[in-house]
């Protein structure tokens, strides 16, 4: 679902410093499994990278709840990476 232009980077930064990127299901309906967030939000999560909408499935994304998992889950110095650059071709 992340565009190329989000995904990318954090691959590549994966490789050269051993870092852990976890992805959020998608269900058949093209929607993330906001059940699975619990499974992969932990104490140790740095850092959440999440498109607000997808330019080829159409889908916008809950951030308001994602948000709220990470406040519950996550450390205080927790990022949150939101990208919305896919929502202005759209509006």
């Amino acid at each position: 679902m992340e565009h190329h232009s989000n995904i990318i980077p954090w691959q590549i930064l994966s490789k050269e410093k051993n870092i852990k990127i976890k992805f959020i299901p998608i269900l058949d309906n093209g929607h993330l499994d906001l059940e699975k967030i619990k499974n992969l939000i932990t104490s140790k999560t740095k850092l959440i990278s999440i498109t607000h909408m997808s330019n080829v499935l159409g889908v916008i994304n809950p951030i308001e709840k994602i948000i709220s998992e990470r406040i519950t889950t996550c450390s205080t110095g927790t990022i949150t990476w939101d990208s919305f650059l896919q929502d202005i071709p759209s509006q």
